[in-house]
């Protein structure tokens, strides 16, 4: 980190040759990379090799990071959750870098890999285990056997998360043929249920949250096509094939759902050491001709129903965030939208995770034009004191008004939900703060 001293070390290698701590993590990890390498993979080995060796020290990484070293590529990197490296309460107990905010509550299963892991399905894991105490940011997990070697040089996988009480509650449409209403129920029953009910089945679409149905299409090339829809409206959420991945495809997106809507019911949280206020202000903002940001927005009075604020699409507010407390602090803002996608607000594009601090007295303002999706959309802010990354959660591009043409970055945002591009969630432990606002965007 910038505001970090790089600490000098020894070579063993080159007859304990004094060199930078980075510079020799840098050259362990370039001189073992392979053609499907990505950046990533190589920063986890040394930021593993940093922890060991300087636990105060805190690479970075920033730019297109999942593609080949010194090539261009992409290779699809599935979420992780990184393990703390040092911390072992026991030798069949690890500590990972995200809690609850990733549904990591008790009983939920993780898999180990080594940092190198793309796509854990490609290898065996090093470890398995399940949660047995979270907090907001960290989780210790209980491994199935002890983890061999060095835990800070593995990754975990969410294999199975928890959402707490939590249960959705899906309705299977009439027309929807036999063979697929028995995969549905067998997936309920085997997957869905353990270690506590994550979905369950409900007869009326009146008491659903969401519904399985055809999506009106005769068929998608060879294979039937069906659409998971919010019961509620009818926001489509995810498509679903006929195929023999429906039930992978329906479990990942149900799974992605409970997330969001895990995350929409957080209380707010408050810590005696952050006080940062979250305001949204009704606002039409000013466009050039080629569609950018003129940097100027006029606050309007805005409309409220029911003490909501209440827009059309194409209309837009000012989200303003102050941090009103004594402390520096890392600030979050994420858009949990009413189809289940999720987009980040701030950092917006341009912007890393370290980069969104608010000192003292600061306040950052971002203009927001209201997308034609209607229904309620919740605005969560977190705010803590070491960087947050919600990089796995994203299913959509960051958010803003009037942005312009697409760039690369925002292609790689809109890629996220894809598993082509992910990062770790991995706030350090410490006090956080979380509130909401809830908006709703009206059709007519």
């Amino acid at each position: 980190r910038h505001d970090q001293l790089n600490y000098e070390t020894v070579d063993e290698r080159q007859d304990n040759m004094p060199v930078g701590s980075l510079s020799l993590a840098l050259n362990h990890a370039l001189a073992s990379v392979g053609p499907r390498t990505s950046y990533r993979m190589a920063f986890e080995e040394i930021r593993a090799r940093i922890a060991a060796s300087h636990p105060h020290q805190t690479p970075q990484i920033e730019g297109d990071v999942d593609v080949p070293v010194f090539g261009g590529a992409a290779v699809a990197q599935e979420p992780f959750v990184r393990v703390r490296p040092g911390e072992r309460p026991s030798p069949d107990t690890v500590v990972l870098e995200a809690g609850a905010f990733m549904g990591l509550l008790p009983g939920a299963e993780v898999a180990l890999y080594p940092a190198r892991t793309a796509r854990p399905e490609d290898e065996d894991p090093l470890a398995t285990g399940a949660v047995t105490r979270t907090t907001p940011t960290t989780a210790t997990v209980r491994l199935a056997r002890p983890l061999p070697g060095d835990a800070g040089a593995a990754i975990a996988f969410v294999t199975r998360p928890v959402y707490g009480d939590l249960a959705l509650r899906l309705a299977l449409d009439d027309r929807l043929p036999a063979t697929l209403v028995t995969a549905v129920r067998a997936l309920i029953e085997t997957r869905l249920t353990e270690p506590v009910a994550l979905a369950t089945l409900v007869d009326d679409p009146a008491h659903a949250d969401l519904v399985l149905r055809p999506d009106g299409l005769a068929a998608r090339g060879s294979a039937a096509s069906y659409t998971l829809a919010t019961a509620a409206d009818g926001l489509p959420v995810a498509d679903v094939l006929a195929t023999t991945t429906a039930s992978v495809n329906l479990e990942r997106a149900l799974r992605a759902y409970a997330r969001t809507a895990y995350l929409r019911a957080l209380p707010a949280s408050t810590a005696p050491d952050i006080d940062v206020a979250l305001e949204l202000l009704p606002a039409t903002h000013g466009v050039d001709e080629d569609g950018y940001y003129t940097g100027r927005s006029t606050i309007t009075e805005g409309r409220s129903r029911g003490g909501t604020l209440v827009f059309a699409p194409g209309e837009g507010y000012l989200l303003r965030v102050r941090n009103a407390g004594t402390d520096e602090v890392y600030v979050a803002v994420l858009s949990l939208m009413p189809d289940g996608s999720i987009a980040q607000v701030v950092p917006y594009e341009g912007y890393t995770t370290a980069e969104a601090m608010l000192r003292p007295g600061q306040t950052i303002e971002v203009p927001i034009a209201v997308e034609a999706l209607p229904g309620a959309e919740v605005i969560r802010l977190f705010a803590a004191e070491q960087p947050l990354d919600f990089g796995p959660l994203l299913t959509r591009r960051s958010r803003s008004a009037a942005a312009g043409p697409a760039s690369p970055l925002e292609a790689l945002f809109e890629a996220v939900g894809a598993g082509t591009r992910s990062r770790p969630l991995a706030p350090p432990p410490g006090s956080f703060h979380t509130q909401a606002v809830t908006i709703h965007v009206a059709s007519d």
